[in-house]
């Protein structure tokens, strides 16, 4: 597999998504996203994202479960990105890398 050439903002996206959607960071093509020199750029995003505060999620689950929430509406991205980061948050968890990441970008 090729490295992933392109900007900094395009491995981090790659990066995220293919956690999110493969379920690991021990394939190649997450590898790739870390061969250019910004590692720790790319880190510190995923991080992020892991651990963005995602304000109106429980007025959006309340909805959701009483009447429902449209699709692609506010309250229905707001549930699917709470559902990316608690997949992401597994998913660096399982692989061994949560706690030493989180601690990278934390500085502690």
């Amino acid at each position: 597999m090729k490295t992933i050439t392109g900007n900094t903002s395009y491995r981090k996206s790659y990066a995220l998504q293919s956690l999110i959607k493969t379920h690991s960071p021990n394939t190649r093509a997450f590898d790739n996203c870390f061969e250019m020199g910004d590692g720790d750029e790319v880190v510190r995003h995923i991080i992020a994202y892991a651990n963005a505060p995602l304000d109106g999620l429980e007025a959006a689950q309340e909805k959701m479960n009483t009447t429902g929430v449209g699709f692609k509406s506010p309250e229905w991205k707001l549930l699917a990105r709470a559902n990316n980061q608690k997949k992401l948050i597994n998913n660096l968890k399982k692989a061994g890398t949560w706690e030493s990441w989180n601690h990278l970008v934390k500085g502690v």
